[in-house]
């Protein structure tokens, strides 16, 4: 096995560990993946929890075909999420699927990101939009997250939980958890009964100003 493999199999354990301890994905929920190039990706299997993920867990799928290489385990249910996100943005290299708490209730209560309260959203994500319930590893699901992802880092899904894209592994992870962060500000806001937003013209001013990304 090549080691530009070996070192992704290893990251995407690494990252699951981080999902499990900090309940982002409980039980064997939430799944990963990643681009090992422009053919392949590697992949979380169904069933297996994240933080007990050893490396020869990841499936290897062809990102076109959706065959899988030399495994005996099944790919996520999410599978065709991942896959139809991949081939409709070439610029994604990673994503994770994950249900952190508030987040989550966020999703199911209908709020979405789409003004800004934190200004490391705006930096380093930007604006998240709620799509529609389809039930999960449906086609329609896929369908409509790799639609959105064209022009978003992050997606909701009412009912379900959350999909980050990103360059590489950790700066996903992380913008994850600033999501989460966010989203748990967001609902405890939401109980003292007011939201103060940014102003549009100083989040632009920032972003302008700034040399992230």
């Amino acid at each position: 096995m090549p080691e530009d493999e070996k070192t992704l199999r290893k990251l995407i354990c690494e990252i699951g560990k981080e999902l499990y301890k900090h309940q982002y994905a409980i039980a064997s929920d939430g799944n990963i993946s990643a681009k090992l190039n422009d053919r392949y990706i590697l992949i979380t299997p169904t069933g297996k929890c994240k933080g007990k993920l050893v490396e020869s867990d990841l499936i290897k799928m062809d990102i076109e075909t959706g065959s899988t290489v030399e495994s005996k385990l099944s790919p996520s249910i999410e599978y065709r999420l991942h896959l139809f996100s991949y081939r409709k943005n070439n610029g994604i290299r990673c994503i994770i699927h994950a249900h952190p708490p508030f987040t989550t209730t966020c999703a199911v209560s209908g709020l979405s990101m789409t003004e800004f309260i934190l200004p490391e959203v705006a930096i380093y994500i930007g604006k998240v939009p709620l799509v529609s319930y389809e039930n999960p590893g449906s086609i329609k699901l896929a369908e409509s997250v790799s639609e959105k992802l064209r022009n978003f880092r992050a997606v909701l899904m009412a009912n379900h939980g959350i999909v980050v894209t990103g360059d590489n592994l950790w700066q996903t992870y992380f913008n994850l958890e600033r999501l989460e962060f966010a989203f748990k500000v967001l609902y405890l806001s939401k109980l003292l009964g007011k939201v103060n937003t940014i102003e549009l013209a100083k989040i632009e001013k920032m972003l302008k100003e700034s040399n992230t990304p």
